[in-house]
């Protein structure tokens, strides 16, 4: 079977890998989304600081919102393949951007993954690794032809 089989009841490889890794950025999107509406001190932490003490918990949001953005677009990007291929049509092109903006992404993720705890780095790490050779190799199977 290649990645643009289209018999009924089968879903490509490549297909699978497009749905999952659009799952897995939608996911990333909603979480980061809930990090950034919750982070920051309370009330009574903030009342004492001047807002000079509280930029660190803006940039955190502000990056969370980048990080929301960049998850939102990668899912579409994988869905948008996942769509192609799932139609018997040639994914590669969305398959290939969502791989490599992956890749670039990792520069959003830099400063969260510096300024956490040795789990958390590990966790982030697991999560970009999966997604990136994942999309890599779903994007080498999807030009795949019949």
């Amino acid at each position: 079977m290649t990645a643009t089989d289209t018999r009924p009841g089968r879903l490509a490889p490549a297909g699978r890998a497009a749905l999952a890794l659009a799952s897995l950025w939608a996911a990333s999107a909603l979480c980061w989304g809930a990090f950034a509406l919750t982070y920051g001190p309370s009330a009574d932490e903030a009342a004492g600081k001047d807002s000079d003490d509280l930029i660190g918990y803006t940039f955190a949001r502000l990056l969370a919102g980048a990080l929301v953005l960049a998850g939102g677009a990668l899912a579409t990007l994988w869905l948008a393949a996942f769509r192609r291929i799932r139609g018997g049509l040639n994914g590669d092109g969305h398959a290939w951007a969502g791989a490599l903006l992956s890749v670039v992404s990792v520069v959003l993720w830099l400063p969260m993954i510096l300024g956490a705890p040795l789990l958390w780095d590990t966790v982030f790490v697991l999560f970009l690794g999966t997604a990136i050779v994942g999309g890599l190799r779903a994007a080498g199977r999807a030009d795949d032809h019949r």
